[in-house]
């Protein structure tokens, strides 16, 4: 399946969105650290958000390290947690705006083959 996002407000929201919602079933222990490495905290496509996202790429970088500080440092799970999360919903809210005054110019287009 490939999702493209056209701009950087949708791209931001959308994988902000997918971040909380990995978060909240990491916590609920729905899905482990390899499922959310798989889905979205990928390390080979940290540099590449970055770069073009850096806020966006920020809070995935962090994301990409959940499963160490869980097993080195367990006592600072949840506020890394907390801090992705804040992050995230920090980004949504700077680019809602842009994207409700779009009319669903920018919404996500699925191809699912």
């Amino acid at each position: 399946m490939v999702i493209n996002l056209k701009d950087q407000n949708t791209t931001e929201i959308y994988l902000s969105i997918v971040s909380l919602g990995l978060l909240k079933c990491i916590e609920e222990g729905i899905l482990n650290y390899d499922d959310a490495m798989a889905l979205l905290y990928q390390p080979f496509n940290i540099e590449k958000l970055e770069a073009k996202f850096p806020e966006l790429g920020s809070a995935i970088h962090l994301g990409s390290e959940l499963e160490d500080v869980a097993s080195l440092i367990p006592e600072k799970l949840e506020t890394s947690i907390r801090e992705i999360e804040k992050m995230n919903k920090e980004l949504i809210i700077s680019n809602i705006n842009k994207f409700r005054e779009d009319d669903g110019l920018n919404s996500p287009i699925y191809d699912i083959n």
